[in-house]
């Protein structure tokens, strides 16, 4: 293994992230891999799972609170593989000091 790997979803989150196995299929033989759904660590629940209400959830807040979690559950330096949403997370967190290696 060469080291840590995090992945984080896209808005959509584990519920509709069945391809996602695919990728851990084929990484987990190179890494340590740790997932977070972004609507988890978005405190994302909306009554209506719609692509509108999910984006306007995320752009209301979401985000800086999933930038917030990860930024405390994440300390030591990884790899991120980040999807859509979840990539803008990514990014914003290691602009606020997110220990990241690629």
């Amino acid at each position: 293994m060469t080291g840590k790997l995090v992945v984080i979803s896209d808005m959509w989150g584990a519920k509709k992230g069945l391809w996602i196995a695919s990728y851990f299929g084929y990484l987990q033989q190179y890494y340590d891999i740790v997932f977070h759904d972004c609507q988890q660590l978005g405190g994302i629940d909306v009554p209506l799972n719609t692509e509108e209400n999910i984006h306007k959830a995320f752009v209301d807040g979401g985000i800086d609170t999933a930038v917030a979690q990860l930024l405390k559950k994440e300390t030591i330096p990884a790899h991120y593989l980040a999807f859509s949403t979840g990539g803008t997370i990514a990014y914003k967190a290691a602009l606020r000091g997110l220990p990241m290696k690629s």
